[in-house]
């Protein structure tokens, strides 16, 4: 536990990581507003959204069709030369044309496909019969996956309208995950380089505390990471949430129009709780390699451009890869999860997403231990001489 405060005190507690926190912070929010301006929702469609929420039925589309129509009798009696003057008492987006408009382009598709997916999900299950019958005895990974295919679609359904910008706006956003891996480099890039620069690894070798020293720093990276992400994951939830509203997370995910086809049938908050816990292991990832490379060298400033570059190097070639490969892409839920894609593993259809998340634990368990036996051993043999 004392090596564990040393370590909080020696690489977390300092006012240089508390400013490059702010700032990046800041730099993140402001990001975070401008994603949220040019891709969000306009205050007007949020509104809209709210107002023709709720339980889905016949009754719903009728009043939809009557308020259209009433919008637009009321826009049409307007005189074309008179100035428009916004009400935001009377109309929803502040004039009748405007609630007319969003009512037919935007509502009304939205209620369609909430409505309309109990038999989509229908269609897609017959057709998952259909390959069954097709393909047993034939084709065992196609028969594979269309059972599954059936298995995770069947009984889904969607009760009703809600306001879906938010949690869609924090799936795509990716820049806070960067930060928080840029302060993870600034951390702990020196972690093992630090000590052999200023000749501190004598005095640890000489007591023989290596390993707890590498589980010291270890539970550090793990804590440091798991705190920033959660952070910052909450900073961009709230500056999404400031202007479009958190509510319907409790509807499934699916019920997001892009998302229909997911293969997870959990809802909208579920799914943000995935996406927390995937970031974290995607900034552990690069944490173990940042703990690697501090093995490599005792030049402080060479290790951090070493760990830039690494890291570089790492979201380079993950752009050439299958997303499903690096572990890298756990930073992204944007198209992780929209559709069902599986691997052929001797047969037998796999999730794509399963994959990535062994691969992402199995790296990591292996840099861990690659790093323990550069760090540990080695100094355990030098105090030994």
């Amino acid at each position: 536990m004392k090596l564990f405060i040393y370590e909080l005190k020696k690489n977390i507690f300092r006012v240089s990581l508390l400013v490059l926190t702010v700032i990046l912070m800041a730099v993140n929010i402001y990001k975070a507003m401008e994603e949220r301006r040019f891709f969000g929702e306009t205050r007007a469609a949020a509104a809209m959204t709210d107002y023709f929420g709720g339980e889905l039925n016949e009754e719903k589309f009728a009043e939809l069709n009557e308020y259209r129509a009433r919008m637009e009798q009321e826009a049409n009696a307007i005189d074309g030369s008179e100035e428009i003057e916004y009400d935001y008492e009377r109309y929803i987006t502040g004039t009748a044309a405007g609630d007319a408009s969003y009512a037919e382009s935007d509502i009304k598709p939205k209620m369609e496909y909430a409505y309309l997916y109990r038999n989509t999900v229908l269609d897609y299950l017959a057709l998952a019969d259909e390959n069954i019958a097709f393909y047993d005895g034939k084709n065992s990974y196609e028969t594979s996956y269309a059972q599954l295919a059936k298995q995770l679609y069947s009984g889904r359904i969607i009760k009703s309208l809600g306001q879906y910008n938010t949690p869609r706006l924090y799936f795509d956003y990716e820049f806070s995950t960067l930060a928080v891996i840029i302060l993870v480099i600034f951390v702990f890039s020196s972690a093992f380089s630090s000590e052999r620069a200023t000749g501190t690894d004598r005095i640890i070798i000489s007591n023989k505390r290596s390993g707890s020293v590498f589980w010291a720093k270890h539970f550090t990276l793990y804590l440091f990471a798991a705190a920033a992400v959660i952070l910052f994951s909450v900073s961009d939830i709230i500056v999404f949430a400031q202007k479009y509203g958190i509510g319907t997370l409790d509807q499934p995910l699916f019920a997001i129009q892009e998302y229909q086809f997911t293969p997870l049938n959990v809802t909208v908050l579920g799914v943000m709780l995935i996406t927390l816990v995937l970031r974290i292991l995607a900034v552990l990832f690069v944490g173990e390699v940042i703990m690697v490379v501090s093995t490599v060298t005792k030049n402080i400033g060479a290790c951090i451009a070493l760990s830039f570059g690494v890291v570089g190097a790492l979201v380079l070639i993950s752009e050439f890869i299958d997303p499903y490969l690096s572990p890298i892409n756990l930073v992204n839920t944007r198209s992780m999860f929209k559709n069902l894609d599986c691997y052929d593993i001797f047969g037998t259809a796999v999730p794509c997403q399963l994959i990535t998340l062994l691969i992402a634990v199995v790296l990591i368990l292996a840099l861990h231990v690659i790093c323990y036996l550069r760090a540990v051993p080695k100094r355990l043999k030098e105090a030994d001489k």
